[in-house]
């Protein structure tokens, strides 16, 4: 893996242990990143961690029932 995918998934782990945004956003900027980017990116990191966990429930939900 390289060195930015595993920084990606870092970021990914850190929002989902629910680490302090700010705190991600100075991490990132240390990394290279430009500050106005940060928050957006981990804003959709976040989106998408909500998506994937949203349809897993509909999933799981909809097994239960045999659907």
């Amino acid at each position: 893996m390289s060195r930015m995918s595993e920084f990606h998934v870092g970021i990914i782990e850190m929002v989902e242990q629910g680490f302090d945004y700010d705190a991600i956003e100075q991490m990132m900027v240390a990394e290279g990143y430009p500050r106005e980017a940060c928050r957006p990116i981990i804003d959709q990191i976040a989106r998408d961690i909500d998506s994937l966990e949203r349809n897993r429930e509909i999933a799981a939900e909809a097994y239960y029932h045999g659907a």
